[in-house]
C-alpha cells in the first residue's frame, strides 16, 4: 500500500495532467456528438411533407384537389409534372394538359374546370394547401364517387422539392398514396 502512495505523491503532476486530458477528451466527444444531434433535429424540425387531398362536396357537386404541406419547414418546387399512370406525357402538353385530360375524363359530367400549376422554386410554406384541380359537376348528373377515383388514378402527379438545407425529396401521387 506505501508502494502506491509513494508512486502517487512522485507522479501526482502527470497523474492530474493526464486526469484533465482525459476529461477534455471526453467532453470534446461529447461536444461533438451534441453537435450531430442537435444538427439532425434542426433538419427534421424544418422537413417539408407534401401530399394531396381529394375533397368532394355535394349540391352542387365539387372535386377538389390539394397538394398539401403536412411537414413542418417550406418546400421549394424543382420539379411539378402531371403525366399518365405509367409514367406517359399527358396528351397535351404545358400548363393546359391537366385541363384537357379531365375534359376528356369527365366529358358529360363537368360544367367547369380550374387547375393550377406550379412553376420552378414555387415555395409551399408548411401548413399550406394549394389547389391542383376543381371541378364543378352538372347537378343534374354527377358522377359517383368511384368513377372520379378511378378517373382521378390515371393521372400522376410527380413533385420534387427541396427543403431549405436543399435535401431533395419527391412526391409520386400513384407510388405515395398506397
Amino acid at each position: 500500500m506505501d508502494c502506491i502512495w509513494d508512486f502517487l505523491s512522485n507522479h501526482y503532476q502527470i497523474i492530474t495532467s493526464l486526469t484533465g486530458m482525459i476529461m477534455a477528451l471526453c467532453a470534446l466527444g461529447l461536444t461533438i456528438w451534441q453537435t450531430r444531434v442537435t444538427r439532425k433535429h434542426n433538419r427534421l424540425s424544418v422537413k417539408p411533407y407534401l401530399n394531396t387531398e381529394r375533397l368532394i362536396k355535394h349540391n352542387p357537386t365539387i372535386l377538389t384537389v390539394n397538394l398539401v404541406n403536412n411537414g413542418l419547414g417550406p418546400a421549394t418546387i424543382d420539379k411539378f409534372e402531371f403525366c399518365l399512370r405509367d409514367g406517359s406525357p399527358l396528351p397535351d402538353s404545358g400548363d393546359v394538359s391537366l385541363l384537357h385530360t379531365m375534359e376528356s375524363y369527365f366529358p358529360e359530367h363537368a360544367a367547369h374546370i380550374m387547375t393550377f400549376y406550379m412553376r420552378p422554386n414555387y415555395a409551399i410554406v408548411a401548413g399550406e394547401k394549394k389547389v391542383l384541380l376543381e371541378m364543378v359537376f352538372k347537378c343534374e348528373s354527377p358522377p359517383s364517387e368511384d368513377f372520379i377515383d378511378a378517373q382521378l388514378k390515371k393521372v400522376r402527379l410527380i413533385v420534387k422539392y427541396k427543403s431549405i438545407y436543399k435535401e431533395v425529396f419527391e412526391y409520386d401521387s400513384i407510388r405515395d398514396q398506397k
